[in-house]
């Protein structure tokens, strides 16, 4: 999708983690103790629940802190003191997660749990927590890259749901958990792909689905977020079947998009802002499920991306150190420049493209330029960018040089996309594809105003090959 904005995988995970912290003394030989880690963490939850740079920075110097008052203290080791790390050890996994560091977030994770075992708390409390350390290891590994990875994530997913089904007490907070679990098991499932995998996906969704039920949509924007969120995945999982392997599936899978609207707007237009925000994402991931099939109406998807925009509200924020907006945004610019394309590909559409391509990349630009990270952003980042230079190269080719330049080179001041490869992935093909076209014309219209045109094109295309190619030099490694 999208973007998912689960941040934690179960919007009642980090204060579950806290809970023993609130409730009782956890540290009986420093009375203070238990004020201070309480205190501490509840910083460090808002910080992460507002995410953006400063706060992260905020909740590392914070977690610095109190892994140093841990190491220092006198009954490290103890069962309290277990305790104590173990909540400090999931916070920290929890920002390692968020700057998208794999190895250090399992690690911090796997700690936790190590902690907890050694921390005292009755079987059925540690089962709970171990239960929500077993997804948040999940959510770690399904941001790596690897196959393993995935493997390894659907791996966790599915212990934590068998802790959670062997609760005794399968209370709304238990089945609120199970059900960010098997969503997740049908993330990691369907990103291994094949036909069997999606098929067990799908079942995972359901399950999902049906845990979600009965709880009452307009009590909290979560729980229509959540619901919407399977029949997202829904929609997406038999896209894949009926695009990928032919099964059939196509009207089910349009059901679902809408289903997930469904869910989303009357909380959209009520003025909720997540689920504003969830509604874009169900509104770009039908518009773009519709653009793969060859029978769907481009002139549609062009009305759901960018009623996406208008969710999302780009004129009225400039919340560029949100990635997870950012990249929402991006995707949704993209989608209906792909719309527009596949309507006209002409002149015609050719401004608009331009102009929603360079106002979309001179967002991600301030991002970067705050610190934000470019890691989560590149992919679409680089279709975007690589669509409005497709666009100067076929209808405003004298354009092409300049804006390849303007974005990639920094002394331009490209605040950052030079360190983008996929946008230089995403330059050279349409430079090299651009100056086969004009040499395929060889010499043709020789000695008029046309030909000499080309010629220019020519000579300057290459001028700006080979710089972006002393900037790949020093940014990147051959």
């Amino acid at each position: 999708m999208a973007a998912d904005f689960r941040r934690w995988g179960d919007g009642s995970e980090f204060r579950m983690v806290m809970q023993r912290s609130v409730d009782n003394p956890v540290d009986r030989e420093c009375p203070e103790g238990r004020d201070r880690l309480h205190a501490e963490l509840r910083e460090v939850e808002l910080a992460l629940a507002v995410g953006d740079t400063a706060s992260l920075l905020s909740a590392v110097r914070r977690l610095d802190d109190l892994e140093r008052w841990l190491d220092g203290h006198p009954g490290k080791g103890g069962a309290d003191w277990s305790e104590m790390a173990s909540s400090v050890a999931t916070a920290r996994g929890h920002v390692e997660r968020l700057h998208y560091r794999v190895d250090e977030a399992s690690t911090a994770y796997e700690e936790a749990l190590v902690h907890l075992g050694g921390s005292g708390l009755d079987p059925l409390r540690t089962a709970r927590r171990s239960a929500n350390l077993r997804t948040y290891l999940g959510l770690t590994r399904l941001l790596g890259h690897r196959p393993e990875d995935w493997a390894g994530a659907a791996a966790h997913f599915e212990e934590s749901i068998r802790l959670r089904e062997a609760d005794p007490e399968p209370d709304e907070t238990l089945r609120w958990g199970l059900s960010a679990a098997w969503i997740n098991r049908g993330d990691a499932l369907a990103r291994l792909g094949g036909d069997d995998r999606i098929e067990e996906a799908i079942r995972s969704y359901e399950k999902a689905s049906a845990l979600l039920a009965d709880f009452d949509l307009a009590a909290s924007p979560a729980h229509r977020s959540r619901l919407a969120l399977c029949h997202l995945n829904l929609g997406a999982a038999k896209t894949e079947l009926a695009v990928r392997y032919a099964s059939g599936g196509r009207e089910e899978a349009f059901a679902h998009y809408e289903q997930a609207a469904a869910i989303l707007r009357p909380g959209a237009e009520g003025g909720i802002e997540e689920s504003k925000r969830m509604l874009a994402v169900a509104l770009v991931n039908t518009s773009r499920a519709r653009m793969i099939h060859e029978s769907a109406d481009p002139s549609t998807s062009e009305s759901e991306a960018r009623e996406a925009l208008r969710w999302i509200g780009t004129g009225d924020r400039d919340e560029t150190d949100d990635w997870e907006m950012l990249n929402l945004e991006l995707t949704a610019r993209l989608t209906l420049c792909l719309a527009l394309r596949e309507q006209d590909d002409g002149p015609a559409s050719a401004d608009e493209i331009t102009d929603l391509a360079e106002d979309g990349l001179r967002r991600l630009r301030r991002h970067l330029a705050i610190g934000g990270v470019l890691d989560p952003l590149d992919a679409v980042a680089g279709q975007l960018f690589g669509l409005g230079a497709e666009t100067y190269a076929r209808h405003l080719p004298r354009f092409l040089g300049d804006y390849l330049l303007d974005h990639l080179d920094p002394e331009r001041d490209s605040s950052g996309l030079e360190r983008s490869a996929a946008c230089h992935e995403a330059a050279v093909e349409t430079l090299w594809r651009a100056i086969g076209d004009l040499k395929r014309e060889g010499f043709t219209g020789i000695g008029t105003e046309a030909y000499e045109r080309r010629v220019e094109l020519e000579i300057e295309w290459d001028r700006c090959r080979e710089r972006l190619a002393e900037i790949r030099t020093g940014h990147f490694e051959f």
